[in-house]
């Protein structure tokens, strides 16, 4: 008795099949990613308009360079704080003094 070998065709997928296959999933994810990007701007809405409320009533008081400095420096200390690699949060805390002074 000899050993046989059959030698088999590898199967094709359709061509619509692999059409669609290939894009479920970047399309999926794209709309997981959207949703999350909306439900996170609806959650700080209300934020974002009290932070421009209280820029605009800042600018009515003091000059807008000087507003800015300040707005630069609190939003490089705020990112200061909540990095955790020491280099950048170095760095960061640097530039935040600068726009103080």
């Amino acid at each position: 008795m000899g050993i046989e070998i059959y030698k088999v065709e590898p199967r094709r997928m359709p061509r619509y099949s692999r059409m669609s296959y290939h894009q479920k999933g970047p399309r999926t994810q794209l709309q997981q990613e959207l949703s999350g990007f909306a439900a996170g701007l609806e959650g700080y809405w209300d934020y974002y308009r009290k932070a421009e409320a209280v820029y605009q009533g800042l600018i009515e008081r003091y000059p807008r360079a000087v507003v800015q400095a300040l707005a630069c420096g609190w939003q490089s200390e705020r990112q200061a704080t909540n990095s955790k690699d020491y280099g950048i949060r170095q760095r960061l805390a640097q530039e935040a003094k600068f726009y103080y002074d």
